[in-house]
């Protein structure tokens, strides 16, 4: 959910960067896993799947494909697709079959990243499988399931790629098929100092910090809050809140002076009904 500007996006035919000896794309039509949680993302991913037909399968170079299916093989892969019904199925083997390849690196802890970050330019979509796996939680029951997100992810590196470059427009169209979380706007349902976010390592969205506990001046959390949108975009009258903790206290000196507020890490996940 980290978002990097690059000017590079505006242009949606840029392929390669305009630099095809340099940014290659040495796989073709595919998605690519790579990091120390490629396991985990697979069985998520497949965790998004509704037809039994569909078995999604890592090679060595962690290209994704098919079971049973060659996926150079055109009548066959239309032949398949064609069998799906389920929108989320048919999007999932549309990013896998074709398109420009989208690079999912998914690691079980990354410092630099909060749940997700959508780089876009190359296909790049950094993963945080450890706090990702917050969604699967008891307090987010009726939100955003760990699968929604890995596929959710997928779709927008895809997207990123493929037409859509930008993140709203990416995070749109992932959002049409498993559902997202978008900006909340809060009308005291949650206590908290709203803050502009500055965090190089988290989303770029208001961050509220908790009030420090009696007696003392800092606090080291706070939280971020989303309307949780089901697919079709549709609001589900349900609001997540991304709790985190701070990489240093917070005091209200530094908050006044516009100190920058660094997240350490996602300490957990709940949704609720939006008041």
């Amino acid at each position: 959910m980290n978002r990097v500007a690059d000017p590079q996006q505006i242009n949606i035919y840029i392929y390669a960067r305009n630099n095809p000896l340099l940014f290659v794309d040495p796989v073709g039509l595919d998605i690519q896993v790579s990091g120390d949680a490629q396991d985990d993302y697979l069985k998520h991913l497949q965790g998004g799947v509704k037809s039994k037909n569909f078995v999604i399968t890592k090679d060595a170079n962690g290209k994704l494909g098919v079971q049973g299916l060659d996926l150079s093989d055109k009548k066959a892969v239309d032949k398949f697709k064609k069998g799906l019904k389920d929108k989320g199925d048919i999007a999932l083997f549309t990013a896998i079959t074709t398109g420009n390849t989208a690079k999912i690196e998914a690691n079980k802890v990354n410092d630099k990243v909060s749940i997700a970050q959508f780089i876009g330019v190359d296909g790049t979509q950094r993963l945080d499988m450890g706090e990702i796996s917050l969604f699967d939680s008891s307090s987010n029951k009726g939100g955003m399931t760990t699968s929604d997100v890995v596929a959710h992810e997928t779709l927008e590196a895809w997207y990123g790629v493929n037409g859509k470059p930008s993140y709203n427009d990416a995070h749109n169209a992932a959002s049409e098929v498993f559902g997202g979380l978008s900006d909340a706007i809060l009308s005291g349902q949650f206590n908290g100092i709203l803050l502009a976010n500055l965090n190089p390592r988290a989303y770029p969205f208001a961050i509220y910090i908790n009030a420090p506990a009696s007696g003392s001046s800092t606090t080291n959390s706070g939280y971020l809050v989303f309307d949780y949108n089901k697919p079709g975009n549709k609001n589900s009258g349900l609001v997540t809140k991304v709790n985190v903790q701070f990489a240093s206290p917070i005091s209200q000196q530094s908050i006044v002076a516009g100190s920058q507020i660094v997240i350490k890490n996602v300490t957990s996940i709940e949704t609720q009904k939006k008041q």
